[in-house]
């Protein structure tokens, strides 16, 4: 039987506690893919030209091992790319790539049947790897290479760039022909 002294104890030492959400991940499961919310500045050293370059991050679900590079741009050249290189950094493919819907990566963001960009569907299938976009207002199955690719001076990780309901309207699917490649 529970007294008043006993819940108060309860409340303070419960108001101590740092909830964690635990993710458990099969080793050679996942990688999560991303590009980092904040920019790199680059400087050329003989003309001293600032620019500014996008980080992708790649890391594998299970022991965190992570993989970075900075490119120019988020276009579909440097997407693809930058995926091949994190595959043989980490020595091998994994079962799924998680993906955020980025543009150059998704060309639907649906809830239940996102359309994957059909020149990333071919890389995915080239590495016989299975391309998983995060579903639309669910951050938690992008988080980790969310979390891996912030800096203390970043600030919290960019939001979704999704918009709308989480459902898919009835619109129709792009055609083959106007798609990205």
């Amino acid at each position: 039987m529970a007294t008043a002294g006993s819940d108060d104890l309860y409340r303070r030492w419960s108001g101590r506690l740092t909830p964690v959400m635990r993710q458990h991940h099969v080793a050679g499961e996942r990688v999560f893919v991303d590009y980092a919310g904040t920019t790199l500045e680059v400087v050329d050293a003989a003309t001293g030209e600032v620019r500014q370059a996008q980080l992708f991050v790649a890391a594998l679900g299970a022991s965190n091992m992570t993989y970075a590079e900075a490119n120019w741009s988020q276009g579909l050249s440097d997407w693809i790319g930058a995926h091949c290189r994190s595959f043989a950094y980490f020595g091998g493919v994994p079962a799924q790539v998680v993906s955020d819907n980025l543009k150059s990566g998704v060309t639907k963001a649906c809830f239940y049947e996102p359309a994957v960009n059909r020149t990333y569907a071919d890389m995915a299938a080239h590495y016989g790897t299975a391309v998983v976009p995060a579903r639309p207002r669910k951050p938690a199955t992008r988080r980790r290479s969310r979390w891996r690719s912030r800096s203390p001076s970043a600030g919290s990780p960019r939001a979704s760039a999704t918009s709308g309901s989480s459902r898919c309207r009835n619109s129709t699917l792009q055609s083959a022909s106007s798609s990205t490649t």
